[in-house]
């Protein structure tokens, strides 16, 4: 490709649970098999320049100590719950949010500015999107091409409460996310309709868009399907609720599922795996009971490390998706799918995940704003649980290969 050398911006790097860690780590692996050097520019407790076998790493101090090294006490905490008061202070007092202190720096920094120099891309993802603004403030002193890797949406289907809320907060990060939209060269988002959205709201993102996917797991865990009919089906929930996409609600998921067990036969157990609040929990107490009063258990275990969970997937006899958004395909589903067990999608019809269960026969899927009308997918999912008889499919559009292509086609194209 004509590239040589580009530079990645993100706060997050080498943390396994963070999404755009991982999306960057493939970027990282992307560009080096390709023979690009990269410069990966990172948030850490100081300021230091590291050779990499595909480049160098710029680890650049971050002044409020929200991006410690990994290894670090404050990096491998468990989430941690704030109150919606500094939740809203914060807000207010950063635009858009606290990491643009760390990318102001970053952007004018000489460790980044010397590694950095001759690179013909800058290239952030998010969140945060602050991240954005860090890439092109450097992009322009560098006088390199910006691409975005804008994943989900930053002003469509915003994740942050005040973006939802706040028509003043909306304008101040509208202005941001125009100018970097502007500026950007390439702009990739997860799906199709992250496109139409940003392409419908900013006529000035039109020819830049690109559909780059998440991936499935690399490399993929393959652990063959062995019957136990003498213990119970366990199907499994991976993930948040509180803190995912759009603050979903355990009930959203248990209400329809807790109606389809009680019309079935078999020993089920529903398993709850992740990081949960203290509401989450307070939720999912009182259907407990309800789940045991059809003879299933009810267990909620704590959040594990991915190779632990692709082995928890794979024994599974079906896994539990909710989905609240019309745009985004959740990275939890690339996991769910290799495995190929069924899979019950609580979500919002005509979404991108509703969509897609028409590529994916395991996936079955439910309105949530009409679960009764959905009971039979549920009776569907149960059987085929139950049953171990159904149709799979793993389409490969959603594998590292294919998206590395679109990656790397689209950026050398777009190069000066």
């Amino acid at each position: 490709m004509g590239l040589e050398k580009v530079v990645i911006i993100t706060p997050f790097w080498r943390r396994a649970n963070h999404l755009s860690a991982v999306r960057v780590e493939r970027f990282v692996r992307w560009f080096a098999g390709a023979g690009v050097r990269v410069v990966l520019v990172r948030a850490g407790s100081a300021d230091q320049a590291i050779s990499r076998e595909w480049g160098v790493e710029v680890a650049v101090r971050d002044p409020l100590g929200l991006h410690p090294d990994e290894g670090a006490a404050s990096a491998i905490q468990g989430t941690r719950e704030y109150s919606p008061l500094v939740t809203l202070a914060a807000a207010l007092a950063f635009n858009p949010d606290p990491g643009i202190l760390w990318a102001r720096r970053a952007a004018k920094h000489p460790l980044v500015l010397e590694h950095g120099r001759g690179a013909g891309f800058v290239i952030s993802s998010s969140p945060p999107e602050s991240a954005h603004l860090a890439a092109a403030s450097l992009a322009e002193r560098l006088g390199a091409e910006l691409a975005v890797d804008m994943r989900d949406g930053w002003l469509d289907e915003p994740l942050k409460p005040l973006l939802q809320k706040s028509r003043l907060q909306r304008w101040r990060e509208g202005r941001l996310e125009r100018r970097v939209i502007e500026q950007a060269r390439v702009v990739f988002v997860t799906s199709t309709r992250w496109q139409a959205l940003l392409e419908e709201r900013l006529p000035q993102a039109r020819g830049k868009v690109t559909v780059l996917t998440n991936c499935y797991p690399s490399p993929q865990l393959e652990v063959p399907f062995q019957p136990q009919p003498e213990e119970p089906y366990d199907l499994v929930y991976a993930g948040r609720f509180t803190g995912s996409k759009f603050d979903n609600r355990p009930g959203i998921l248990l209400e329809p599922l807790f109606a389809g067990l009680r019309q079935v036969e078999g020993t089920f157990r529903v398993v709850i795996l992740g990081a949960l609040t203290s509401n989450d929990l307070e939720e999912i107490a009182p259907w407990r009971e309800k789940f045991a009063s059809v003879g299933v258990d009810l267990v909620t275990r704590p959040q594990v490390e991915r190779t632990a969970l692709a082995e928890i997937l794979a024994k599974a006899r079906g896994l539990l998706l909710l989905s609240a958004t019309r745009a985004s395909i959740l990275a939890k589903l690339f996991d769910y799918i290799p495995t190929r067990r069924p899979i019950l999608a609580i979500t919002l019809k005509d979404s991108s995940v509703w969509d897609l269960s028409a590529r994916v026969p395991q996936l079955f899927a439910v309105d949530m704003h009409d679960p009764a009308a959905g009971q039979s997918s549920v009776a569907d999912f149960l059987m085929a649980c139950a049953t171990n008889e159904y149709a799979a499919e793993v389409p490969p559009e959603f594998g590292e290969e294919h998206n590395a292509g679109i990656f790397l086609r689209e950026l050398s194209r777009s190069s000066k």
